[in-house]
Formats: C-alpha cells, sequence, structure tokens
C-alpha cells in the first residue's frame, strides 16, 4: 500500500465515535511495513479521536521495539501520555527506547509523577542522547534541581572537546539549547568555546547574551567559506540584536528589522559591517539582559515567535521549551507539525 494511501485510511479510522474502529485503527500498526511507518505514525497523531490514547498506551507494552517506538512518538504527539505504560519502557534495553520514553513523560499531565520517574532514571542512565531527553522533559516540567542538571551535564559533555562522535555531539547541542531557555548565563561561556558546528553556532543566539557578539563575528569572518557557518552566525546575530541590513547611498546599514523570527532573507554576512555597528552602537546592547532581536526576552517574546509567519519547525520546537519553562502556568506544547487550533489553546492557557 503506498503511503499516502495508509495516512488516509488509518486517519479516517483515528477520527471515527466507534472505539472499535478506533482500536482497528491504532492495533492495525502491529502490520505496519517500515516504508508505511511515518505516514502510519502521522495518521494517529493527527486523528481527534479521544480513544486513540488508550489505544496507543496497550502498544508500549508490547515485545517488538518497532511498535513500541511507533507508539511512544505517536503518544507524545498527541501530548497525551500515561505514566505506566511509557514507565516501563524508560528501562527497556535499546537507548531508541528509553529516549523516545524519556521525551514522552516530558508532555505528561502528571507531571509530578513523571517527573520523579525521570530523576530516578537519570540516575543511573549513561547514554548521552537519553540524559539529554531526560533533561528536556525534566525541564519542561519544572522538575526540581533540573536547571543544576543540565548545567553539569552540560559541562561534562564540554570537557571531552570538539571531536566527539554524532550522539555526544547532538546531546550536547540539546543541553545547550536547555541551558539557553533556562536562561544560565554562564553556561553561555562554557557553551561557546566548544560551539564549531553551524547548529552549536547557532544555538548561541538562543542564549541572547551580547558577550557573545564578538566571537560570532569573529567566527563569521575566520570561516566564510564554510558550509553553514556564515548562516549559523548570522542567524544567531539576528536573534539576539533584531539587525537587518538596509541599503543607502553611502552603502548597506544595520537597522532595526522589527523581528518576530529569523529572516533567512535578510541575513547580513558581512562581518565589517557588524564590526562597524557594533563599535559606533555596542553600548546600545545591555550586557546584563538575555535578549531576543534586540529586545529585553519575556516569554511574550517567545510567544509572538512560536505563532509567527514563517517560523521553522525546528525554532518553533525550541520556543515551546522556553514557554514552558518560563510561563506562570502549566504549558504542554502541542505538537509543532500537528493541527494549529491546538496549539493556539494551548499558548492562550500558557498566558
Amino acid at each position: 500500500m503506498e503511503p499516502g494511501r495508509t495516512f488516509a485510511d488509518t486517519l479516517v479510522l483515528a477520527c471515527a465515535r466507534d472505539p472499535r474502529l478506533v482500536r482497528a485503527a491504532v492495533w492495525g500498526a502491529r502490520g505496519v511495513s517500515v516504508d508505511l511507518y511515518e505516514a502510519y505514525a502521522d495518521a494517529l497523531a493527527l486523528g481527534v479521536s479521544p480513544h486513540v490514547d488508550d489505544a496507543v498506551a496497550e502498544l508500549c507494552l508490547e515485545d517488538d521495539e518497532r511498535i513500541v517506538s511507533l507508539a511512544l512518538d505517536v503518544a507524545w504527539r498527541r501530548r497525551a501520555v500515561t505514566v505506566g505504560p511509557v514507565l516501563t519502557c524508560l528501562y527497556h534495553a535499546s537507548p531508541a527506547i528509553r529516549l523516545r520514553a524519556a521525551r514522552a513523560l516530558g508532555a505528561s499531565q502528571h507531571a509530578e509523577a513523571a517527573a520523579k520517574a525521570l530523576d530516578a532514571r537519570l540516575a543511573v542512565e549513561r547514554s548521552p542522547s537519553v540524559i539529554a531527553a531526560i533533561l528536556e522533559s525534566m525541564v519542561r516540567l519544572h522538575a526540581p534541581h533540573a536547571d543544576e542538571h543540565v548545567h553539569r551535564a552540560l559541562v561534562e559533555l564540554v570537557r571531552l572537546g570538539a571531536e566527539v562522535d554524532d550522539e555526544h555531539r547532538e546531546a550536547r547541542l540539546t543541553l545547550g539549547k536547555l541551558s539557553a531557555a533556562i536562561g544560565r548565563v554562564h553556561d553561555v561561556n562554557v557553551f561557546v568555546g566548544a560551539s564549531t558546528h553551524a547548529r552549536e553556532i547557532e544555538c548561541l543566539g538562543w542564549f541572547g547574551r551580547a558577550t557573545v557578539l564578538g566571537p560570532l563575528v569573529d567566527t563569521l569572518a575566520a570561516r566564510a567559506k564554510d558550509d553553514g557557518i556564515p548562516q549559523a552566525c548570522a542567524r544567531a546575530l539576528a536573534r539576539i540584536t533584531g539587525l537587518v541590513p538596509e541599503s543607502t547611498p553611502r552603502g548597506p546599514r544595520l537597522v532595526d528589522g522589527k523581528l518576530t523570527t529569523v529572516d533567512d532573507e535578510r541575513l547580513l554576512l558581512d562581518p565589517n559591517l557588524w564590526r562597524a555597528h557594533f563599535a559606533a552602537h555596542g553600548e546600545l546592547l545591555s550586557a546584563s539582559s538575555k535578549l531576543r532581536f534586540g529586545r529585553n526576552f519575556s516569554v511574550g517574546e517567545a510567544i509572538t515567535e512560536h505563532l509567527a509567519d514563517g517560523v521553522r519547525v525546528r525554532d518553533r520546537a525550541f520556543t515551546s521549551v522556553e514557554i514552558a519553562f518560563n510561563a506562570q502556568r502549566a504549558f504542554t506544547a502541542l505538537d509543532e507539525s500537528g493541527w494549529v487550533e491546538p496549539q493556539l489553546a494551548a499558548l492562550g492557557r500558557s498566558s
């Protein structure tokens, strides 16, 4: 069967009122082939029937790792996570299953129970990618001492140096983003020295600290020909300052772009223009505040970007962590690639 047909057929059943039809849709995952996995997961995640959630929770107890992975992915995307079945997966032999379980628990409505389960697993976990997933969920759940755990884990990974494998690098990137979301001022100094890849460099912009502007411009000048590096530097600079280039009779200059998200069509890749601007106007940027597009950061800035036109899905995934950590009320962002209306409702409840 084609992925498109699989998606359509499964979505129809996952929206049915009859729980028997919904169960048939969910339990059909047992026979799904690898090439249809994504279509099946998408359909179940988008299905509006509440009966999907109970059936998916039962799939978490299956022996087949592929089915368990699908169930955890769907539960997480639906933000309908039952702690009991997922807790079992948190102690699975497969790191990939444990990672999915840790991520899913971050969306649980039973925050206290989920946070305790994650904290217990953190004490014995050795996989860097699973540790990063556990800590992201703990930050989302406002777990006690989550910020201290993030700091220690980030320092440990940075000490390994720049030349690490992909798993360690991805875990370090996740921890850097968490530290930025939490707003740990001193962690930016820890992270900046380890930022050698494009996504790590771009992450410096989420810290929002004027102290990284100089290193970003220096990197932009030194690695102008490296694939993806100039764009990453320019995105980070724009995220902190909100500045975009403008043509004038005397040549280009930097002006306030009134940004609500980074605009890739208006990035400045010229390090000399950035240096000239900071030499003339650098004192206007507060060194003691977290900045977002030249403005003092607030959760309102994160919500505005979360809803902005043209925002990238991976940026929206990050703003959801910022909102979860900084919102006065409990906030569980819905699947960033899912229906828009539930996302708007969740944001409304957080403000």
